[in-house]
């Protein structure tokens, strides 16, 4: 582990924000850094025209403070993330910030690997059950992607975002190490995601099977 995630650890309660503001700087720093940033995206990073600025934590007063929002040189709102650890989704994730892009903007959502696939269905469930069309649009490795509507919805994990940023950071060893102190508090989040219960869980049997267990356990 960096030394970088060792202090985030020991001292930070919410790890999530200072990865969000290390890659924040990161992106702000460097051209060919937000070059492999876009590249990691899929079909979204490839559909995206034009260069993009990026700011930390993006306010609407209805639909939350996205972690990271990319803006186009119109000024105009193209690019939403939302970086996860371990903690869960709000009320207003992921539709409340699909209605904040417009028609042909995406939606960034970067996790640890080990969650990719309850997070993709947590996603899903969420797009779906505000009636919103979910189509899958294929996934490969560690991304996953979909159209909701005109917009895209992107998962990947924080070792795929941060090895593409890798791949255009050659000639930029600073940066580099900028972005190995990034990865190793990712990669200790990775080794301890901790997979929130979701609604559905809690009001399951197996749920209750569970509490009934901690209950015999504590008498």
């Amino acid at each position: 582990m960096s030394l970088f995630g060792h202090l985030a650890v020991q001292f930070g309660s919410h790890p999530e924000n200072l990865a969000t503001e290390a890659l924040g700087y990161i992106l702000a720093a460097s051209a060919s850094a937000r070059r492999g940033f876009m590249a990691s995206l899929g079909d979204a990073g490839a559909g995206a025209s034009g260069a993009l600025r990026f700011v930390t934590q993006h306010s609407d007063e209805e639909a939350g403070r996205p972690d990271l929002a990319g803006i186009d040189e119109k000024g105009r709102l193209s690019l939403l993330v939302e970086a996860k650890f371990w903690a869960g989704f709000t009320e207003h994730q992921p539709v409340g910030y699909l209605s904040l892009l417009p028609e042909d903007g995406a939606l960034l959502v970067v996790c640890p690997a080990a969650r990719l696939e309850h997070v993709w269905r947590e996603l899903s469930s969420r797009v779906q059950t505000a009636g919103i069309v979910f189509e899958t649009a294929g996934s490969e490795g560690e991304l996953f992607q979909a159209r909701c509507g005109q917009r895209r919805l992107v998962l990947q994990s924080w070792r795929r975002l941060l090895n593409a940023i890798r791949l255009e950071l050659a000639s930029e060893p600073p940066l580099l190490a900028d972005v190995a102190q990034l990865a190793g508090l990712c990669d200790r989040m990775d080794s301890e995601a901790f997979i929130p219960v979701t609604s559905e869980e809690l009001t399951s049997k197996i749920y209750r099977r569970v509490h009934e267990f901690g209950q015999i356990v504590n008498q």
